[in-house]
């Protein structure tokens, strides 16, 4: 039988037995020295916002090929490239996107 425990017995056996220590305060807050949110490399930031940008005009061309398609079948008018191209917005190659080192310094 092992018995109840309760503060009683812990009193008893357990803190009865060792010296009294003062309870530590917590340490008095201190400000972050990190910030709260997620850090991200600002190179990979404005990759994935080129990517996002290639997505969104991907999904634009795709679209209008389609409404083309359709247009045609219905005998009717379709974008004529400069027009395809100005509603796409293709935001271009890809740019270097290294720790400020350009293309032109990667060429050399």
């Amino acid at each position: 039988h092992l018995g109840v425990i309760d503060d009683r017995h812990v009193v008893r056996h357990y803190k009865a037995n060792k010296p009294e220590q003062q309870e530590e305060a917590p340490p008095p807050e201190e400000a972050h020295p990190h910030p709260t949110g997620p850090a991200i490399d600002l190179s990979l930031q404005t990759w994935f916002y080129h990517t996002w940008d290639q997505n969104a005009a991907n999904y634009r061309a795709m679209t209008s090929l389609h409404e083309s398609m359709y247009q045609l079948h219905l005998q009717g008018s379709v974008m004529t490239p400069p027009e395809f191209h100005a509603h796409n917005n293709w935001p271009g190659d890809s740019p270097y996107f290294g720790d400020g080192v350009g293309t032109s310094a990667a060429g050399a």
